[in-house]
């Protein structure tokens, strides 16, 4: 189990990075 912790927590640093990319593409676009 310990060793699904730090797994799980880059899985959701992966989430939110790949949240803020899609933002900012979208701004980019001039949304």
């Amino acid at each position: 189990m310990a060793r699904l912790m730090p797994r799980a927590r880059y899985f959701e640093m992966y989430q939110s990075a790949s949240v803020l990319a899609r933002d900012g593409d979208f701004v980019a676009a001039g949304g």
